[in-house]
């Protein structure tokens, strides 16, 4: 009772800040500040409620489907673990938060949901493909892994978790938020400058 309590200020809290730093058009602060509570919220949210877990097993079930085609067996044992089979035996991967993608997500929605330059045509049109994105590299990623501990041994899991499935990942967050938020940005600025921009 006392953590919903406390969740519930600490969301009012929030909100009020937000409405606050918008209203005065304080537009670096009040973005930060919107940005930084909304990821914060949503990733510990996730985590509370469990949801976390669920869009975990339905990522590794797909991993599982996509690595059938590839005639890799990949074994659910729960929510957020899976069975893949290397030459020496069955080797057990398990999913966090950390690497669900789920995070990133939390990110991206608050980037574009809280950006003043973009409409919300433009905001639902971004997510959309931001979101979709992120998922797709995402499950690449975890299919970069069991790929690796199935031809080239359980030894390289941490190769393949830390460094190449990691810097995949990473390369992709950077082109994608370069498209959806650091071009777009760079585009509204030259238009300001030119003296184009009209609102």
């Amino acid at each position: 009772m006392f953590k919903i309590l406390l969740a519930l200020v600490a969301i009012a809290t929030y909100i009020a800040g937000v409405i606050i730093l918008r209203k005065y058009r304080v537009w670096l602060t009040y973005y930060l500040f919107a940005v930084f509570g909304l990821v914060l919220i949503m990733v510990l949210g996730l985590q509370e409620t469990g949801l976390d877990k669920i869009f975990e097993f339905f990522e590794l079930n797909i991993v599982g489907k996509m690595a059938s085609i590839f005639n890799i067996s990949v074994v659910s044992l729960g929510a957020n673990n899976i069975r893949v089979f290397d030459s020496a035996g069955p080797v057990v991967l398990t999913m966090g938060i950390e690497s669900s993608g789920l995070i990133e997500f939390s990110i991206l929605i608050g980037l574009i949901s809280f950006y003043p330059a973009f409409k919300w045509q433009k905001k639902l049109l971004y997510l959309g493909i931001g979101l979709s994105s992120v998922i797709i590299a995402n499950l690449i990623r975890i299919l970069i892994i069991v790929f690796m501990t199935r031809f080239m041994g359980r030894e390289t899991i941490f190769l393949s978790h830390a460094i190449v499935g990691r810097l995949f990942f990473f390369a992709c967050m950077i082109i994608l938020f370069w498209y959806i938020i650091t071009r777009p940005t760079i585009e509204e600025v030259s238009k300001i400058v030119r003296g184009e921009y009209v609102g």
